[in-house]
């Protein structure tokens, strides 16, 4: 019944509204709120797994995918490496779950006859993904997002479309003011201020090193941690064997 403002339960108290990992003011949250804490993750992981794979197999169908390319899509997505390792980060899992159905919004905008419509379920959509975790996705999941539109737009040539995506983009800031006011002002307070230099993202732990390629795309059978051999756990992004040979 209260405003999470603040957790002073660590690092002798730190914002809690504004961080986005949090997710405070996610809505989903409130599905699993009279569970433990372990036990609400461990279903908001199995609710957004199904919400991955159901809407994978939707966008699939939305662009005139013949089957069985849905159900292919669906079950790579659900059980590549990208997937399943994010389900352990459940704040970057929860903004990966989003994401063939914020496609599948900038698609109605632009395709439907009824685009403004259809820029209000973008605009809802998008805040969902925003208030759901980690900004590390949402920065990934926004340039996805921009180059699908960019494409579909040069399909279409229909540039008005423009107008209702700018909309849902404005809407979406609107409905999701709050926690972005409190994200900045957290991190205008930031004890650590600085941003990290390209030297920092080149560490083995959060970049993959191009020898390990192979091992990154298509994973291996002969190591049980994924993150030695590949080098980082940040790093895992593996289709896997099956993945292959339902392709071919």
């Amino acid at each position: 019944g209260r405003i999470p403002l603040w957790n002073d339960s660590i690092f002798g108290g730190v914002s809690h509204l504004g961080n986005l990992q949090t997710g405070a003011l996610y809505p989903l949250r409130f599905l699993v709120g009279g569970f433990s804490p372990d036990r609400a993750i461990d279903l908001l992981v199995a609710l957004h797994l199904v919400l991955l794979v159901m809407t994978t197999r939707w966008l699939a169908a939305r662009i005139g995918l013949r089957p069985p390319a849905g159900l292919v899509a669906a079950l790579i997505v659900g059980a590549g490496g990208a997937a399943t390792v994010k389900t352990i980060q459940f704040e970057q899992f929860l903004v990966l779950s989003w994401t063939p159905l914020l496609l599948i919004a900038a698609h109605a905008v632009i395709t439907s006859p009824r685009p403004w419509r259809a820029a209000g379920g973008l605009a809802a959509v998008g805040s969902a993904a925003l208030f759901a975790g980690h900004p590390q996705i949402t920065y990934q999941t926004a340039c996805l997002l921009v180059a699908w539109v960019l494409a579909w737009l040069l399909v279409t040539r229909d540039w008005r479309r423009l107008r209702p995506l700018a909309a849902a983009g404005g809407l979406m800031v609107a409905v999701s003011a709050l926690q972005l006011f409190a994200t900045l002002h957290a991190t205008a307070e930031s004890a650590m201020s600085r941003y990290r230099t390209i030297s920092d993202l080149l560490s083995p732990g959060r970049s993959v090193e191009p020898g390990r390629l192979w091992a990154v795309l298509f994973g291996t059978t002969r190591r049980i941690d994924p993150g030695a051999f590949v080098g980082g756990f940040e790093a895992i992004g593996f289709v896997g064997v099956t993945a292959v040979v339902l392709a071919v």
